[in-house]
């Protein structure tokens, strides 16, 4: 992922020394607060025979993404842009604890917090309709992306009767796809500098490329809303 963020850096330092005698291109960093519910992680913490007293999704996420903007004409603009997701499930219950002859011990406390990254690299299409060009412009957009994934999973199991912890450190990584569309409304402050709010509504399977049968998927799919600044070049 660290290469990842070093290439993306690469193209924004190359567009900005290649093109800075120019207006067709403009770089835009934005930060914004996302709504991912991670319905197949739910679906499976529902299915499984642990006891549950708490289920935190911790949503809504903030999260953060920069972009590189080419203007074709007025109305026509085409991008490619990164952003980092970082949802999180935790999981606070009970475990029932069997012995080998099949003899019930009891409940003990269990822990899991699952933390998931998710890094796309979107190539995106956006239509500026003129209207109120210099105010407030109604700007529809939408995008495919492919994601750089992965999920850790820390687990806790207290056992009473020996005062003892079992802990365990899962790590799964994978790629995937995901498609977006969003209408968003841009403000000119100058020639040089405007802003941008944007809601999104994305549908991801981060691991599709990688998974293997029975796995779990790993979604990033949600509605988005954020705030950006966009630098003309």
């Amino acid at each position: 992922m660290k290469r990842l963020f070093f290439s993306f850096s690469l193209i924004l330092a190359a567009v900005s020394a290649s093109y800075s005698q120019g207006t067709r291109f403009s770089v835009r960093a934005n930060v914004g607060a996302a709504y991912l519910p991670l319905t197949a992680w739910n679906d499976f913490v529902g299915k499984t025979d642990l006891q549950t007293d708490l289920y935190e999704t911790c949503n809504p996420i903030v999260y953060g993404g920069a972009s590189v903007i080419y203007r074709i004409s007025e109305e026509h603009f085409v991008s490619i842009a990164s952003e980092v997701l970082r949802p999180q499930r935790k999981f606070v219950g009970s475990l029932l604890s069997v012995t080998s002859n099949s003899d019930t011990i009891g409940f003990f406390p269990l822990r899991i917090d699952w933390n998931f990254t998710g890094i796309p690299l979107t190539l995106g299409y956006e239509y500026h309709t003129g209207f109120l060009k210099d105010r407030f412009e109604p700007v529809v957009g939408i995008g495919v992306s492919y994601f750089f994934s992965e999920v850790t999973a820390k687990s806790i199991v207290i056992d009473s009767p020996r005062s003892s912890y079992f802990k365990q450190n899962l790590k799964r990584t994978g790629r995937g796809y995901g498609v977006n569309t969003s209408i968003a409304f841009q403000t000119k402050l100058n020639d040089s500098f405007r802003t941008l709010w944007q809601i999104r509504y994305r549908y991801s399977n981060g691991m599709a490329f990688t998974d293997n049968k029975g796995d779990i998927k790993v979604e990033f799919s949600g509605f988005d809303f954020a705030v950006g600044v966009e630098y003309s070049l």
